[in-house]
């Protein structure tokens, strides 16, 4: 505890703690001190008898002493608040300060001091003067380190932010601290020192007066480290970056209007320089004084800005469309020079408008040849596109001329010419949006009607014909051509209605004729943006074009689009793909495309496989668009289309086949799980009558049962059923069906257990269903399935269960057959899906397989141990391989080390699948966690040489995983490890070379480069 009375040896022992403390621990000391400021503000102790506690430090021949004296006293006062000192304190300490500048042992604990004390509030602008005085005249800032230094720094812009009212008003002031801070700042180098100087000169540039008679001393006391370049040292405790040091000395050189004829001449002399970073630190710095010094300075100098920049637009490593990588990451020359362009003239409109046309009509003069003659034609187009850019009144300038410079001959165009004309084009497009889109879609300026309005008609014909009439082999012209109609599209309130169902027709068709990728995807953007624009139009023009296609496709087993024959599955892709997201169009396209499954499940007497198309397509615009699909639109499906969708299931092409009725049954799933929550009821119980009542899908087997399971799977679990009845019934129909039911049909039923014990049945239900004493593997198989449901919601029960299951693998007659049960538990099945933002049609848990892992790993690896029968030993691990087959490797992991023994044993066996899961996991560890098997590598890489070479059990995928884990290896595992084994790897990984499979002669060659190559010093 502090005690309460402080008392002179109170303040004597903080004291010498304090200087004690200084500089070997800082943080102690300022600890102190804190303490010690805590005393002076709550009255106990005032500053005076702090002084007398430091005199006989202060007064010391030892200039330890001295500094720490001077520390103590300065720290003191840094944790004062600033209200605490009187006039009369701040007055004693600022002379006791001041006559201290001539210790040069202690200055920097005197500009500490005096940082802390002109913030104080009874610190006056008439002590201002005695602080610069000081600073000026005995303060040689070369002879001190950059800490101190940056202490004078500091000092002057706690002065400017509190002073700067009164130094506009008093001259003599106002000047002399600028004479002050031009005295500080000369010659400074430090990084920290140059960014807090960049920063005072910004501020003393505008916020002061009388900088016309200082001018060319504050910039040259800037230009001098222009162009700046800062490696940031490691671990730099500042963290100023090169950027930071940039930025700010480009905004002090273009902070004020009175650096203008400094600023543009030597910026402009810079532009000579032949390092690109250098030339693009000017550009920037040279557009910030542009956008800073005004139109009136702007005009004075854009002629020998315009003759500077010139070279590096025309003839600049962008100009062509070619940059270096190195460069182009980091900066591009070519457009910041367009955009200095852009501020000129954004500058010059805002100053005059005939200052600009001065500007501009002077550029054109120069870059009007170039029409003429073909040269040059990308740059002269970007250039004048960026003046148009400036504002409506520009472009309209810039329009007015370029547009008939651009179509003066559209006779005999040749390919090439009309992607000349197009590229040239699409500049003026792109302006032409950019700056409507600004102006809130203005598009009429005082004289009338917009010269790209007029030209119109030109542009589409112009377009259209790139388009429309060339060969498909010109891919690149059609593909510009598409781009800029998308283009076209974008620009505000241009196109009419009609028109934009000219361009639409002309997407549609194109992306269903063109068998190029460029021209598919480019078309496929274009409709995206057409929807964008207009929905109504896209729907009438493309939607309703690709439905009637695909009625003509069922009716007559074809499609013809403009004379040629389509595909089925073309239409669908694109169907699918421009829709995506659309929720009209979603909607829309599901209806339509019901109604065709409808028609080809029913014309001629159905086909399958166009059934399966169709399906496929009307799923996968489900499965794709889930976040579109709202109640009212789930709603509008149930009473358009679910009756026709029901229907059509029960059709022999659809029910007849496995595919097609999985599919339509999650269709029916997905209507129902978005369906109005309030309704699930009602359905339910409605399908529960159709299928148990009227299809008796309980007393014997049949495939609707899928269908039923379905859409119980999406109804709410809160709705009330008779679960356990209904299992009851199909747990019976599994046991008698026996070979009556089809494998489908016995999954579905199965399927139908894991909902109903996931979703509505009680443990005790399912505990009798588990006791009954019937080793049949259907019993086996019923329990699974039930278990399945238990597991997926991380019921307790089902730990028990599966702590049986493991106990049956003991069983040598069953176990095997018992082991391959296993892969069901962590399996994710479809049934019962977890869908983003529907919580209420099932109990999965998204962590359910890291609980399931975490229960059944250590109890198999446990048992697998305790038995020493090599064909039970199997079982074990069988059962573990198909739990790790489908358990993410970020689950397993962490229990790697203790699987590992397990491992290289599995991989020894002669069962394939426990091979190949066993080698998964260990690919997964080596990439994850590859200081686990490292220890093993010497075991590892033999078993790996043995499964890569042609045999029974190293099937394709055996081999290739083997491989790649040798491969990985030598990425991850340390070289002396490695070493010993590379002539064996390279010699018998020769046999893979010739292996009957390409994909691992690949590998194998990567594999055998990497261990040739293990050791060697790579050449640069």
């Amino acid at each position: 505890m502090v005690p309460q009375d402080y008392s002179t040896q109170h303040l004597r022992a903080d004291i010498v703690s304090v200087i004690a403390n200084f500089p070997s621990n800082e943080a102690k000391a300022a600890d102190v001190a804190s303490h010690i400021a805590r005393r002076i503000s709550n009255g106990e102790l005032r500053l005076l008898e702090l002084v007398v506690g430091l005199r006989d430090f202060i007064t010391s021949g030892d200039h330890t002493d001295r500094r720490g004296a001077l520390h103590c006293l300065s720290i003191v006062l840094g944790h004062l608040p600033k209200t605490t000192l009187l006039k009369n304190d701040v007055s004693v300490v600022l002379e006791f300060y001041l006559s201290k500048f001539d210790d040069s042992s202690c200055l920097d604990q005197v500009l500490l001091g005096l940082s802390k004390l002109v913030g104080m509030k009874c610190f006056y602008s008439g002590q201002a003067g005695s602080v610069l005085n000081a600073l000026k005249d005995e303060y040689q800032p070369t002879k001190h380190l950059a800490a101190t230094r940056y202490l004078g720094f500091l000092i002057l812009d706690t002065l400017l932010d509190k002073f700067q009212k009164i130094m506009l008003e008093s001259h003599s002031l106002n000047n002399l601290f600028i004479e002050t801070f031009l005295s500080i700042a000369t010659g400074e180098k430090d990084p920290r020192n140059l960014l807090l100087s960049f920063n005072l000169n910004t501020k003393v540039s505008t916020a002061l007066n009388d900088i016309a008679s200082f001018k060319e001393d504050l910039f040259d006391t800037l230009f001098c480290y222009f162009p700046i370049t800062f490696k940031p040292p490691k671990d730099d405790p500042y963290k100023i970056s090169n950027s930071d040091l940039k930025i700010a000395l480009r905004n002090a050189i273009s902070a004020s209007r009175f650096f203008e004829e400094d600023a543009y001449g030597n910026l402009i002399d810079k532009m000579t320089a032949s390092s690109p970073s250098v030339k693009n630190d000017t550009l920037l710095t040279l557009r910030s004084c542009i956008n800073n010094f005004g139109g009136e300075a702007c005009f004075r100098h854009w002629l020998p800005t315009w003759n500077a920049i010139k070279f590096e637009v025309m003839h600049g490593s962008d100009a062509d469309g070619v940059a270096t990588e190195s460069v182009a990451a980091e900066f591009n020359n070519y457009a910041d020079s367009l955009e200095i362009l852009r501020a000129i003239a954004i500058q010059l409109l805002s100053y005059k408008e005939s200052a600009f046309d001065t500007f501009y009509s002077y550029i054109l003069d120069e870059l009007k040849p170039n029409f003429e003659n073909d040269r040059d034609l990308k740059q002269s187009c970007a250039i004048l596109s960026t003046l148009a850019k400036a504002n409506t009144v520009s472009l309209e300038k810039v329009l007015a001329d370029v547009l008939g410079l651009i179509f003066h001959d559209v006779g005999d165009l040749d390919v090439n010419k009309q992607k000349v004309m197009i590229l040239n084009l699409s500049f003026f497009l792109g302006a032409y949006t950019e700056v409507y889109r600004e102006s809130k879609g203005r598009v009429r300026d005082e004289s009338g009607e917009s010269k790209m309005i007029q030209y119109k008609d030109e542009i589409l014909m112009l377009l259209g014909r790139a388009l429309k009439g060339s060969s498909k082999a010109e891919v690149g012209l059609r593909t510009l051509s598409i781009v800029q109609m998308t283009k076209l599209l974008q620009m505000p309130d241009y196109l009419t209605e009609e028109e934009i169902a000219l361009i639409a027709q002309y997407f549609i068709e194109t992306i269903l004729t063109d068998d190029n990728d460029n021209v598919y995807y480019a078309s496929l953007e274009g409709l995206k943006v057409t929807s964008d624009v207009s929905e109504k139009i896209i729907v009438e023009i493309a939607l309703n074009q690709i439905l009637v296609l695909l009625a003509d496709y069922v009716s007559n087993t074809s499609a013809l689009v403009d004379g040629t024959n389509v595909n089925v599955e073309r239409i669908l892709n694109v169907l699918l793909d421009f829709t995506t997201s659309k929720q009209h169009l979603v909607t829309d396209a599901i209806i339509g495309l019901t109604k065709s499954l409808l028609k080809a499940s029913t014309t001629n007497g159905g086909d399958s496989d166009n059934c399966f198309k169709l399906l496929s397509a009307l799923y996968s615009l489900f499965d794709f668009n889930k976040s579109v699909i709202t109640e009212m639109v789930a709603s509008r499906f149930k009473t358009e289309i679910e009756e026709e969708l029901l229907a059509a299931a029960l059709g022999k092409p659809i029910f007849d086949d496995d595919h097609n009725l999985t599919l339509i049954s999650s269709v029916l799933f997905y209507i129902n799980t978005y369906a109005p929550r309030s309704k699930h009821q009602t359905e339910l119980d409605k399908y529960l009558h159709i299928f148990v009542e009227e299809y008796q899908v309980l007393e014997k087997s049949t495939r609707s049962v899928i269908i039923l399971t379905k859409l119980l799977s999406a109804f709410d679990k809160d709705c009330t059923l008779a679960a356990e009845d209904l299992a009851s019934r199909c747990i019976k129909l599994l046991s008698t069906s026996g070979a009556q039911s089809t494998y489908y049909e016995k999954v579905s039923y199965l399927e139908l257990l894991a909902v109903l014990s996931n979703k509505w049945c009680g443990d005790s239900f399912l505990q009798d269903v588990f006791d009954v004493e019937d080793g049949s593997i259907i019993h086996l198989e019923i329990t699974a399935w039930c278990t399945k449901g238990l597991v997926m919601k991380n019921s307790g029960l089902a730990v028990e269960v599966i702590n049986k299951f493991v106990e049956l693998l003991s069983d040598k007659v069953k176990g095997s057959k018992i082991a391959n049960l296993f892969e069901l538990f962590p399996t994710d099945i479809p049934t019962l899906e977890k869908i983003k933002g529907v919580s209420w049609n099932n109990s999965v848990r998204v962590l359910y397989k890291q609980k399931l892992f975490g229960d059944v790993a250590p109890r198999l690896v446990s048992a697998f141990g305790a038995n020493d029968d090599m064909s039970v030993k199997a079982n074990y691990l069988m059962a573990l391989s198909c739990i790790l087959k489908n358990t993410p490797n970020k689950i397993t992991i962490s229990y790697i080390p203790k699987l590992l023994a397990l491992l290289l044993q599995a991989v020894k066996l002669d069962n394939s699948d426990v091979v190949f899961s066993a080698l998964s996991t260990i690919k997964g560890t080596v990439d994850q966690a590859p200081q686990l098997v490292t220890e093993h590598v010497h075991s590892l890489i033999p078993l790996m040489l043995d499964l890569a070479s042609p045999a029974k059990r190293n099937t394709y995928m055996v081999r290739l995983t083997a491989i790649e884990i040798l491969l990985k290896f030598t990425e991850h595992v340390p070289l002396n490890y490695l070493l010993p084994f590379k002539d064996d790897v390279l010699i018998r990984l020769a046999v893979a070379l010739d292996d009957k499979k390409r994909r691992v002669r690949k590998v194998c060659i990567d594999t055998r480069q990497a261990y040739f190559e293990l050791g060697q010093v790579p050449f640069d």
